[in-house]
C-alpha cells in the first residue's frame, strides 16, 4: 500500500521584529506606541537640496545682551571658569549683558561659589542640562553662544548653535576661530585670560544690533558650509582618488 503524501499545511507566517519608534525594547501588547522626537538636523547637501533653514531670532534691546552656554560643566577641558571670571571683569568695566549656562557635571557647585566670590548676583544664571524643546526655548533668548575651551576640536555645540543663528565668542582652542573670523560669524579670544575673554564679550556689545543681524545670518552660512556633505565627499575623493569629484 503507497504510502499518503502529506498535504502542505499553510508556511508559517516571518516574525517581524515591533518597533516603538525607538531604541531597543519591544511594545506591550495593547500598549501605547512610544514616540519619539526625530533628530535636530539631518546631514544636508547642496548638491542635494535640503539645506537647514535660520531660525529667525531677535536682535538686542540696545545693550542688554544674553551670553550663552551649553556643555559640560568641565573646567579644564570646557575653562568654564575663564568664561565666568572674563564676565565678571566685562561687568566690572561697565559691560550690561548677562550670562546663562546649562549644563551637567561635578563642578556646577564649583562654579555657582566662582559667581557668588565674584558678587554676580542676578547676572549670572547656572542651570542643570536641558534637552529638546527646553533647550531650544532657552536658547531663543541669547544672543551670542560662547565656549572659552583650553583645549577642543569643533565642539558640536558651538556648531549646532551657529546653524540656529547664534554669533559665537570661542577660544582659538576650539578650532573655529578662523572660520569665525573668515565668515564675520562672532568674535575669537586670541589668549586663555579672563582679559581676552572680557574684551571679546565687551566687543560684542559694542557691535549693535545691525552688525549682530549679519554675525547671525553669516553664522548660519557658515556651519551649512562646513556640514555640506557635497563639500566633504568632494574632499575626501581628492584626497582617496586625486580628484574633486
Amino acid at each position: 500500500m503507497a504510502a499518503r503524501r502529506r498535504r502542505p499545511g499553510p508556511r508559517p507566517r516571518p516574525l517581524r521584529p515591533r518597533h516603538n519608534g525607538g531604541r531597543g525594547g519591544h511594545r506591550p501588547p495593547g500598549g501605547p506606541r512610544r514616540r519619539h522626537p526625530p533628530p535636530a538636523q539631518h546631514p544636508w547637501s547642496a548638491r542635494r537640496g535640503g539645506l537647514p533653514a535660520a531660525v529667525p531670532r531677535a536682535a538686542p534691546d540696545g545693550n542688554r545682551l544674553t551670553f550663552g552656554y551649553c556643555a559640560r560643566y568641565e573646567i579644564d577641558h570646557k575653562g568654564v571658569d575663564l568664561l565666568i571670571d572674563g564676565f565678571a571683569a566685562y561687568r566690572r568695566t561697565g559691560g550690561h549683558g548677562v550670562l546663562e549656562l546649562a549644563g551637567s557635571g561635578p563642578a556646577r557647585a564649583e562654579l555657582e561659589r566662582r559667581a557668588q566670590a565674584h558678587g554676580l548676583g542676578t547676572d549670572i544664571r547656572i542651570h542643570g542640562p536641558v534637552f529638546g524643546p527646553e533647550k531650544a526655548a532657552m536658547m531663543a533668548g541669547w544672543h551670542y553662544f560662547a565656549l572659552t575651551s583650553r583645549y577642543d576640536v569643533m565642539p558640536t555645540g558651538c556648531l549646532e548653535a551657529a546653524l540656529s543663528g547664534l554669533p559665537l565668542i570661542v577660544t582659538r582652542e576650539t578650532g573655529l576661530v578662523p572660520y569665525v573670523d573668515g565668515h564675520r560669524a562672532g568674535f575669537g579670544i586670541p589668549d586663555l585670560t579672563p582679559g581676552a575673554v572680557a574684551d571679546a564679550l565687551a566687543q560684542a556689545e559694542r557691535a549693535g544690533p545691525g552688525i549682530w543681524r549679519d554675525m547671525a545670518a553669516n553664522a548660519h552660512r557658515m556651519v551649512v558650509a562646513i556640514g555640506d556633505w557635497g563639500r566633504i565627499a568632494a574632499r575626501l575623493r581628492a584626497a582617496g582618488y586625486g580628484r574633486p569629484s
